[in-house]
């Protein structure tokens, strides 16, 4: 689409298409939206290492009821952009913030990469090295980020959550699940024998919400990862509440492989005045 020039009205809808595009460059995509208001893309399948970009001033957009893959036919990963690190099912980091409803995502490097303002609801993301990842943007830098993630799934990828930029986020009813094989880190020349490494993965964050949210299985980092600061910076997660959210590990079938992995990895890192737990288990 032609980029934004003003206020007025653009709205339009993109419904039951199936889109290719089958090279392996980073912005090979199916549909690219820099402009307009209350756009639609609806009942699509997608194929492409760029599945969905929303970037600029496209405001209120919403994805929903679609399916995205990165390549056709088969399961080897070794050419679905993961080693280069740069597939991505949906870039969402539009002004207006949007919504991404009912879609499934499998075989990313990033499921979803947001930034600004975003609602994902009830969308399953599988097999990604990173499921949602809030904070970076398309053209490569960092935003605070809005982020809230109700009742989806997400299950076998490397990384589930990551909160590298995140402000007033809210996690609620999502199950997280670590299975006994994920997504190497270079695809081409790994097998995926090896559990993934975390299921939520917080860098910053700040004045959030998690709560009703399992995350459950085997990783080789942890459940829930606080990340260590640099040096005299301030603490991965503050002004925020942990409520009812489950974390158990079940490496029993990688017996002293992962010896530093915990449930909850990287407490010590935080300012328990400033953070709370509530019917957790065991933080």
């Amino acid at each position: 689409m032609p980029n934004w020039a003003g206020d007025g009205q653009f709205n339009f809808c993109i419904s039951n298409f199936v889109l290719t595009n089958d090279n392996r460059t980073p912005n090979a995509g199916c549909i690219r939206i820099v402009g307009g208001l209350l756009t639609t893309i609806e009942k699509c399948e997608m194929t492409a290492w760029r599945g969905v970009t929303l970037h600029g001033e496209a405001g209120s957009c919403i994805v929903r009821d679609c399916f995205f893959r990165p390549r056709i036919g088969g399961e080897d990963m070794s050419e679905h952009g993961i080693t280069e690190k740069i597939s991505t099912a949906i870039q969402m980091d539009a002004g207006g913030g949007g919504t991404i409803d009912n879609c499934d995502i499998n075989g990313f490097y990033s499921g979803i990469q947001c930034s600004r303002l975003i609602h994902i609801v009830d969308t399953r993301i599988e097999m990604c090295y990173r499921g949602v990842v809030a904070g970076p943007e398309s053209t490569g830098g960092e935003l605070q980020t809005m982020l809230t993630y109700d009742c989806g799934e997400l299950e076998a990828n490397a990384y589930h959550v990551v909160l590298q930029n995140a402000w007033f986020c809210r996690l609620s009813k999502v199950s997280i699940q670590g299975d006994v094989f994920s997504v190497p880190e270079n695809p081409k020349t790994q097998i995926n024998n090896k559990p993934g490494q975390c299921g939520i993965l917080i860098q910053q964050c700040q004045n959030s919400v998690f709560e009703n949210t399992p995350v459950v299985g085997a990783f080789q980092r942890g459940c829930i990862v606080f990340d260590q600061p640099p040096a005299g910076g301030a603490p991965p997660c503050i002004e925020s509440v942990f409520l009812a959210v489950w974390a158990n590990l079940e490496n029993q079938d990688f017996p002293g492989q992962f010896p530093n992995a915990k449930a909850w990895q990287g407490m010590q890192f935080l300012d328990r005045n400033r953070v709370t737990f509530i019917q957790c288990n065991n933080p």
